[in-house]
């Protein structure tokens, strides 16, 4: 997965895609803007989360995903403060990860 979204990201036509982005967490969704980006997902819409060492997946469909880095959390405690948001509608801890 982490070379196949590198690859993406050196492609010059997906900067608008992959770019950086903010994500703004609300009572009962999420919101995805910057680049030619306004998107609101229902945490209902989560359908799996995967980790690797820097960064969460939210998968919101089959083929995608927001990707938020490690590092835009202060601290352990935020960062599982907002993974137990996003996750709470998954049902399958083993769609948990």
């Amino acid at each position: 997965m982490i070379k196949n979204i590198e690859k993406i990201l050196r492609n010059a036509k997906n900067k608008q895609l992959c770019g950086p982005k903010t994500l703004t967490l609300r009572e009962s969704e999420f919101e995805l803007s910057g680049e030619n980006e306004d998107t609101v997902y229902q945490y209902s819409a989560v359908q799996r989360t995967a980790t690797d060492d820097k960064h969460y997946y939210i998968f919101v469909d089959e083929f995608s995903a927001v990707i938020v880095p490690f590092s835009a959390f202060e601290n352990d405690a935020q960062k599982q403060e907002f993974y137990n948001k996003v996750t709470a509608n998954i049902a399958d801890e083993a769609l948990k990860c």
